[in-house]
């Protein structure tokens, strides 16, 4: 019995560990972003080759951004039935966007999404990339999803 209380003591002392890394990593690391398509473009590992198709079926381009994180900039939202943007920080140009549970919907176009019109962020899937108008997106729940939680990472 004792075994197994320092095994789980260890493992819990693992998992926080790796999860605090986890979460500092967004306040540290710069991002290569090359184009495909229009945005969000889910994020790909590794640094994609010329003629490289995205998630969308677009084609990437030769030319690459850096972007770096900004500090103290990660934003958790939960997602609701009423249509809720952003708080974005002064300088950020680009946004990671993790659904994180359940799925969303959003819009872009200066008009709020509803539960049944928008474009589906879909939970479980690599974080996506966006770098259109930060201030005018906006996510709302679908019709049928009782919660989501999207997990924000800003770029400059």
């Amino acid at each position: 019995m004792i075994e197994l209380r320092v095994f789980l003591y260890l493992f819990l002392l693992v998992f926080l560990t790796l999860g605090s890394a986890v979460a500092n990593a967004q306040a540290t690391n710069p991002i290569v972003i090359q184009t495909c398509g229009s945005p969000p473009n889910q994020l790909q590992p590794g640094n994609p080759s010329p003629g490289y198709t995205d998630v969308n079926g677009n084609k990437c381009s030769s030319s690459k951004t850096t972007y770096t994180p900004m500090p103290n900039s990660l934003q958790t939202i939960t997602v609701s039935g009423t249509a809720q943007g952003l708080t974005v920080p002064t300088g950020a140009t680009g946004a990671t966007l993790s659904v994180t549970t359940g799925n969303v919907l959003y819009r872009d176009d200066g008009t709020a999404p509803t539960a049944t019109v928008g474009t589906t962020l879909y939970s479980g899937t690599s974080p996506y990339w966006y770098t259109g108008n930060l201030s005018a997106i906006q996510f709302i729940l679908p019709s049928g999803v009782g919660s989501a939680t999207i997990t924000v990472g800003f770029y400059k």
